[in-house]
């Protein structure tokens, strides 16, 4: 084996030539792609905004001796809108997995 230490430290370039790969892609399909991300992502923001109001309803259930009807009941409205837009994202996430994968092999 040849000891190439030298060339790396004065900046040689090797003798062996270099691999290059050019991916073909649509631009138009990255543009979709980063649309679906961009809603993907915002679904992800209003999941976090409505778990931040979940712990404040658990805060205050626990913190009152007696707690309100009325808290209860938007503590279960907020949990079902959890979990409908968790199962957004999960599909919207799956969707795109598989349109990424079927575009990959398209492409090859």
């Amino acid at each position: 084996m040849k000891d190439r230490m030298q060339e790396l430290k004065h900046g040689k370039e090797t003798t062996e030539e270099e691999d290059e790969v050019a991916v073909g892609i649509d631009k138009g399909f990255m543009d979709e792609f980063f649309e679906q991300v961009e809603e993907i992502r915002g679904f992800i923001e209003s999941l976090a905004e409505k778990v931040e109001e979940v712990k404040r309803k658990h805060s205050a259930i626990l913190a009152s001796p007696n707690p309100d009807e009325k808290t209860k009941a938007e503590l279960e409205d907020l949990m079902a809108d959890i979990k409908k837009l968790a199962n957004k994202i999960r599909s919207k996430l799956k969707s795109e997995y598989k349109s990424s994968i079927f575009s990959s092999w398209s492409c090859n």
